[in-house]
């Protein structure tokens, strides 16, 4: 409006009604109260609802007559200003209170300005005893550090950041009100005015107690294990030497008293040393059997590039003498080349391969084959399969367990070590082991063992076999 516009004019003749209406009741409230007043009167603008502050004073002309004057600041911007402030300002604090992770804000001085819900639940504490406290104050800190160490730790970092100004990551570990221990990973990162200057320092607290306390019970399980080893190595020390020295003797007296005084034994006394020489011979190919299952873990060799191929024909070699035996084949595909302990490796053919020439069927001669798939997960699948007499697949939960026998040892003879064995080195090696029978048809083990090193960095290219 210009100034012509408004001199003469009333209220009424300005302003909408109820705006009017407004203004003549402060006016009148001025006049009455004969005194200065501060007044915030809104009125609507073309660009919308605009706040004045309005400081109106009476005041009399030269005849006596109460006048009324006033002067007015447009308050509009400021009040928007405050506004977009406030809604910034909720919108900050729902966004921390949110959050999952726990949230503190400290002044220059490391006093707690402000702090989130999931602080509060972390801590088990309130935000009245948490905020306005100091954190260097070890007698009023509110976040209580286990240990005076990583008490250090959290100063020191804080400290750093309105140093650097760079933020700082680390690992601070928190006494709860209830005395337990929150393990958290910090991240604290520094508040800086539009001059860029530093006035505070904010920390973003995740909770990762469960994946210390996981670490910490690995590290126990790996104790553990190591003192199992121990110990394993100790027995397989003493199986080695304390129990078969015996053993040897037995046999060994036997064979003496067998060879010297055969003829002056009658029938059942000869019978009797049979049995005992049987008895020390069985007892000391369990103890072989024990040693050989204890050594896959206490004599274990670095893996290493073995060529299945090699061992296999190796395995073939020693078992020539049964394979003329028995009349039986061996039928091998080509194999990959894998990270292996190759004496294990040997082992593991040479129990799988060796019973399916074992296990054969009366009349019929054995025939083992040997074959190797190219996985896509990172695995070859290798299998060893036999024409033999088989078993009832019922039994599978006791085939791989140590001295469990599916048929008598009179027909056959073994310890019932060897599957467990090769169960056992399978597992070292990353891999597992399976087995398929039908009675009197044959039986199928399949065993997976990873992609070697090199080709685990190369899973989408294609996996050749080679002999």
């Amino acid at each position: 409006m210009k100034i012509e516009d408004i001199v003469g004019k009333t209220d009424f003749d300005l302003f909408p009604p109820e705006t009017a209406t407004e203004v003549r009741a402060h006016d009148d409230m001025v006049l009455a109260v004969n005194k200065t007043v501060d007044l915030v009167e809104t009125f609507r603008q073309e660009d919308g609802i605009h706040q004045w502050l309005v400081i109106k004073f009476p005041f009399k002309d030269e005849t006596g007559k109460k006048m009324l004057a006033g002067m007015s600041i447009d308050m509009t911007a400021r009040k928007r200003i405050e506004e977009a402030l406030r809604k910034s300002e909720e919108k900050y604090h729902n966004i921390i209170n949110t959050t999952p992770e726990g949230f503190f804000e400290v002044d220059h001085n490391l006093r707690i300005i402000e702090v989130n819900d999931a602080l509060c639940l972390m801590l088990n504490k309130t935000q009245a005893e948490l905020v306005g406290q100091q954190l260097y104050d070890a007698q009023t800190a509110p976040l209580l550090i286990a240990g005076e160490e990583g008490s250090n730790d959290l100063v020191n970092s804080l400290v750093g950041v309105f140093k650097t100004g760079n933020s700082i990551a680390s690992n601070v570990t928190f006494k709860r009100h209830d005395g337990r221990q929150l393990h958290s990973r910090i991240n604290i990162s520094a508040i800086k005015d539009t001059d860029g200057v530093i006035t505070g320092a904010f920390a973003l607290l995740a909770d990762i107690s469960e994946l210390v306390e996981m670490k910490d019970s690995l590290s126990l399980h790996a104790r553990e294990l190591k003192r199992s080893n121990e110990e394993l190595q100790e027995f397989a020390s003493v199986a080695s030497h304390d129990l078969q020295e015996p053993l040897r003797k037995i046999i060994a007296f036997g064979d003496r008293l067998k060879d010297k005084h055969a003829a002056n034994l009658p029938g059942d006394g000869l019978d009797y040393l049979s049995r005992m020489q049987g008895a020390a011979a069985r007892m000391q190919a369990l103890i072989d059997g024990l040693l050989n299952f204890a050594r896959v873990t206490t004599r274990a060799k670095p893996l290493s590039p073995t060529d299945l191929n090699e061992i296999v024909q190796d395995v073939l070699s020693d078992l020539e003498a049964r394979l003329i035996k028995s009349g039986g084949s061996v039928e091998s595909g080509p194999l990959p080349t894998i990270d292996a302990d190759k004496m294990q490796m040997q082992q593991l053919f040479m129990n799988l391969i060796g019973n399916g020439l074992k296990f054969h069927r009366v009349d019929v001669p054995p025939v083992v084959s040997v074959r190797a798939i190219v996985g896509h997960d990172g695995f070859y699948e290798i299998t060893v399969a036999d024409n033999g007499i088989g078993f009832d697949e019922k039994y599978l939960d006791r085939l791989f367990k140590p001295f469990q026998r599916l048929v008598s040892k009179e027909k056959y003879e073994g310890t019932g070590m060897g599957l467990a064995i090769c169960e056992k080195i399978v597992k070292r090696h990353g891999g597992s082991i399976i087995a398929h029978s039908v009675p009197n048809v044959g039986s199928t083990f399949s065993i997976r063992l990873p992609y070697p090193s090199s080709q685990q960095r190369q899973l989408k290219g294609e996996v050749v076999l080679q002999r």
